[in-house]
């Protein structure tokens, strides 16, 4: 048994099987080409962009029906990127001007850029340097016959570990198959973070070398609550971890039966219930769960998911989203700092000083989010 710690970005427990994801590093055979060989290479470029592409726009919408407008936002760089005349161009006149095949000149011009990105030093740039390894391998499939990811010959319930998940695999991951995500970096703000959230996926982010660690079809557990990941567990801790798993769903269903009730303390002061927030589509989540509106709307993927820094009215767009009149909730300047909770988990007020029983009473029971 081994015991790894991450970083917990999205709460629950599971137990299963491993499922390995490799890094999908390419190996790219160098060879020289002949110059009657170029206009059939850029061909086979533009072939490989074209359905590069389509692939893009699909997973686009499709993370946009699933997860909504926000999450598919993701893949609004990748898209225009694909079509960028400078870099479609710089690939060309590689293929042209040193006779090298289609699929090399694409692994040179991306790494070229990947490495422009990293060198910028912000967590932000490093996240664009991810999403372009992700379109470097997406391209190189096509060109090199490889079209089937790894994450496609998942057949049956499995726990994903990878050393990190690109944006497209984490958006494109068969929501029937895939129970928990584990990896070995990334951090609270990352794709995969992101959309394990809104998937409702336990996750663990973070884990340094689990990759190398686990084998597949290993037994693991993943705790999505505490940021641990236990390898091989023994027959003492599998059976912990499932009492665990077992009393956190029937709390859950205990929480759900209770959603429509009041937080009220034992002598009648009414409590809010505040819940925190990335996507509007999680204020569906708040209310339905007994929360009286949002106490932090994080905007942090507002930034991520574009080539500009966004504006105030993209800014304001995004609360116009979340702010209809099904999704009625209150602004983070009207919520203390000391009321923020992890991601859509409201949070109770304290106590109230004008209530008899201060500072000791403590609300009736109602449902946490999630």
């Amino acid at each position: 048994m081994q015991i790894i710690k991450g970083i917990a970005v999205s709460p629950g427990i599971i137990v299963g099987r491993a499922f390995l994801v490799g890094t999908a590093e390419q190996v790219v055979p160098h060879r020289t080409i002949d110059p009657a060989e170029v206009t059939a290479q850029h061909a086979r470029l533009h072939a490989a962009l074209a359905a590069a592409s389509a692939e893009i726009d699909e997973l686009r919408e499709r993370t946009r029906r699933e997860l909504g407008p926000e999450p598919a936002k993701i893949f609004e760089f990748h898209a225009g990127l694909l079509r960028d005349r400078v870099l479609v161009s710089a690939v060309e006149r590689r293929v042209a001007n040193d006779f090298v095949t289609a699929e090399q000149a694409v692994a040179d011009q991306f790494r070229v850029l990947v490495d422009q990105f990293n060198r910028m030093g912000n967590e932000v740039f490093e996240q664009k340097a991810n999403d372009i390894l992700d379109l470097e391998r997406r391209v190189l499939g096509r060109l090199m016959g490889e079209e089937k990811s790894r994450l496609a010959q998942l057949d049956a319930p499995a726990i994903v570990i990878a050393h990190e998940l690109t944006p497209s695999q984490a958006a494109g991951m068969d929501r029937s198959k895939v129970i928990a995500i584990a990896t070995d970096l990334g951090g609270r703000t990352g794709h995969t973070s992101i959309v394990a959230r809104a998937l409702g996926l336990p996750a663990v982010v973070g884990c340094q070398r689990l990759s190398v660690e686990v084998e597949d079809g290993d037994q693991l557990i993943v705790d999505g609550n505490d940021g641990v990941i236990i390898l091989r567990p023994d027959s003492r801790t599998l059976e912990e971890y499932r009492r665990k798993q077992e009393r956190s769903q029937r709390s859950r269903a205990a929480m759900r039966e209770l959603s429509g009730h009041e937080a009220v303390t034992k002598c009648g002061v009414r409590i809010q219930l505040m819940g925190n927030i990335e996507f509007p589509e999680e204020v569906e989540a708040v209310l339905a769960n007994g929360g009286d509106g949002v106490g932090l709307y994080r905007t942090e993927f507002l930034w991520l998911t574009r080539k500009e820094p966004p504006t105030e009215q993209d800014h304001m767009d995004a609360y116009l989203r979340a702010n209809t009149p099904r999704r009625k909730w209150k602004s983070r300047s009207e919520i203390p700092s000391w009321a923020f909770a992890p991601s859509g988990t409201p949070w109770r007020t304290p106590p109230n000083s004008n209530c008899s029983c201060a500072p000791s009473c403590e609300p009736v029971p109602t449902a946490r989010s999630r």
